[in-house]
């Protein structure tokens, strides 16, 4: 009798010990801070003093958010280079002593810190990104960061530029375009397991790769980058990674020199990448991936918290059921290259961008056959109010910048002026305003 009470002991002692550790409090808590979370930075945009870019971050989450072994931090981190760069600035965290709660908003913590990152000519442009994450505050805790980062700030602003304010009626926002045409063609290109040389089967890029090149745009510079899985066919080859960026440079140059006239090897800048040893990809696609939260969990905790090499922690994750996932589908993405060309087309005058414009109106031509922002100056090359009316609501529902919802409300606020009917006219002045709203809250 006795044998039997402590054997009910232990299986009821079992049943908690599995209870605790399933109920982890990191995705509510996750939950909980990103929910009416804001993050903001002065100056914005950021703006260079010298060779850097001091500036304010200030994070604003709820309190009840807060559970004793754990804490939220924003992570800050700014892409540049066409996204193909990223800058890890630094975090804004809400353990103790490192918040302060909100004055103006009860039950509001605030946490604040200053940054700085470098002033160079690749930074700009760039986006400033944040994405949460909370962690357990325990030696190898565990992590759970945010699926999705949101954009904070852009940068970085010419110092020299000055803005002059001046008190006038209210008026359309100047537009311009180049009609100089240019731009940076991103091409993804996928490798066979443990193989570095580019074949036909490899998909419609390469065919695109060399339509580029044989258009004889004027090519300025090209950056290629390339990686590989962690399996072991892959990574068992140090310089894997390496030799895929110097087969698509090699494929490249080659290219150039047989089939354009425009372009030579010696002028174009080549920059290139190889990414060798590297989490951070797999990490991304694992959480972009259909698999469920807490199996994504798993491979963040294996990645993060499993001490060893890269081949140990890759061993690792044969362990995992769903293994068969991560090999046929998250494993292939990883033997990748991307060549960027950056070009300059030949020059688009203003006829061709207003009759691109009316076609795409008429839906006789692809929305990218103008830019945002040619779209957008397209409205300038017609007197018509409701020409321009229309213009500016394509431009605001496709690319949903504030200039086109201002100048879009300006255009109603036009029209409001010249309606006999008090009713249309309070009708424009409304749908006015609200555009107005959306442009401030954009700006």
């Amino acid at each position: 009798m006795r044998l039997y009470s402590i054997s009910k002991l232990r299986w009821a002692g079992l049943l908690l010990a599995l209870l605790l550790t399933g109920c982890s409090p990191l995705p509510k808590m996750l939950q909980t801070a990103e929910t009416g979370r804001r993050v903001t930075v002065e100056p914005a945009p950021l703006t260079a003093v010298g060779e850097a870019v001091p500036f304010e971050a200030t994070a604003r989450v709820a309190s009840r958010h807060l559970h004793k072994g754990a804490v939220y931090e924003v992570l800050l981190t700014y892409k540049y280079d066409h996204d193909l760069r990223l800058d890890t600035v630094g975090r804004l965290s809400f353990a103790q002593s490192e918040f302060t709660y909100d004055d103006s908003v009860k039950g509001r913590l605030v946490s604040r810190r200053r940054f700085t990152i470098a002033n160079t000519p690749q930074r700009s442009p760039g986006q400033l990104m944040a994405r949460g994450q909370v962690r357990e505050l325990k030696p190898h805790g565990k992590i759970l960061t945010a699926s999705t980062e949101t954009l904070v700030a852009r940068g970085i602003a010419d110092p020299a530029r000055r803005v002059v304010v001046e008190d006038t009626l209210l008026a359309l926002l100047p537009e311009s375009a180049s009609n100089v045409t240019s731009g940076t063609r991103l091409l993804p290109l996928f490798f066979d397991q443990g193989q570095w040389f580019i074949r036909s089967h490899l998909g419609t890029n390469i065919a695109a790769l060399e339509d580029l090149i044989d258009q004889n745009q004027h090519t300025q510079r090209v950056l290629i980058a390339a990686g590989h899985s962690p399996d072991s066919t892959d990574a068992h080859q140090p310089a894997l990674a390496s030799k895929r960026v110097k087969m698509l440079l090699y494929y490249y140059k080659e290219r150039v020199k047989g089939f354009s006239y425009l372009n030579k090897v010696e002028n174009i800048k080549f920059d290139t990448l190889a990414y060798r040893n590297s989490w951070e990809l797999l990490l991304n696609q694992v959480q972009n991936s259909v698999l469920k939260p807490a199996q994504q969990d798993s491979v963040v905790s294996i990645i993060n918290d499993t001490r060893g090499t890269f081949a140990q922690k890759e061993k690792a994750l044969h362990k995992l059921s769903y293994f068969d996932y991560l090999e046929d589908y998250i494993y292939p993405v990883l033997r990748w290259g991307t060549v960027a060309v950056t070009y300059t087309a030949p020059p688009r005058y203003d006829s061709e961008v207003y009759i691109l414009s009316k076609k795409i109106l008429e839906k006789e031509a692809a929305l990218d056959a103008l830019t945002p922002e040619e779209l957008r100056y397209s409205a300038t090359l017609t007197p018509l109010l409701a020409e321009k009316q229309r213009i500016y609501e394509l431009a605001a529902a496709n690319t949903a910048r504030w200039e086109a919802f201002y100048n879009l409300g300006t255009v109603l606020a036009l029209r409001a002026e010249k309606e006999p009917s008090l009713k249309v006219q309070q009708n424009y002045y409304h749908r006015a305003a609200v555009n107005f709203t959306l442009a401030a809250h954009r700006h």
